[in-house]
């Protein structure tokens, strides 16, 4: 009996530990929080950030969607779920679909600064509802806040 006590407390610890890291990593983000500051550094970057996005969208999970960029295997549930919680909103050409080759490079060079025409070129999908760059940077200006 006494055993099971010992087990069920360093369990209830457990519990306890994790729920206050989550509790405190998610104390920084208010609501101002960048929604496309996946990494949760309190910056909205392409090395990052858009890398995530990009590698998640092309498939990458566990420690491959983090490879390289020094996060931690650790945060790697909230990264998937912040993005997951973006679902159809990543669809950034707005085709109904969402792809790595146009929505993923469309929000990768939006987060590393590129504006005006350098921002679509090559990257807008024949069936885009969104085309000109000036409905893209709207678009990404209203989802990044």
């Amino acid at each position: 009996m006494r055993v099971i006590k010992k087990n069920m407390i360093k369990k209830l610890v457990f519990f306890i530990l994790m729920y206050l890291f989550c509790v405190s990593t998610f104390a920084e983000c208010d609501s101002n929080c960048a929604v496309l500051d996946f990494n949760s550094d309190n910056f909205q970057d392409s090395s990052k950030d858009g890398k995530l996005v990009l590698r998640y969208m092309f498939g990458l999970r566990d420690e491959q969607l983090v490879k390289d960029l020094n996060q931690s295997v650790f945060g790697l549930s909230l990264i998937t779920k912040k993005i997951d919680a973006l679902d159809k909103e990543l669809d950034i050409d707005g085709n109904g679909a969402i792809d790595a080759l146009t929505d993923g490079l469309l929000l990768y060079r939006y987060l590393d600064g590129q504006r005006g025409q350098s921002l679509i070129t090559g990257v807008i999908s024949s069936d885009a509802t969104r085309k000109s760059f000036d409905e893209i940077e709207s678009y990404l200006n209203n989802l990044a806040g």
